[in-house]
């Protein structure tokens, strides 16, 4: 049996090493981004299985 792996960004689990000037400013952009995207209108594409053509 394998370890099952979890795709996340390297920065997930990490908050606490960063700079507080840098985790006020993302805090800060995306109070701000989120506010202004309408959930409705995003699109995700899963890529996982293709291959390019």
């Amino acid at each position: 049996m394998t370890k099952k792996e979890t795709l996340r960004a390297s920065e997930q689990g990490l908050r606490q090493y960063l700079n507080p000037d840098i985790v006020v400013a993302r805090d800060a952009w995306r109070d701000e981004v989120m506010g202004q995207v309408d959930p409705d209108h995003l699109v995700f594409l899963d890529e996982a299985g293709s291959t390019p053509a």
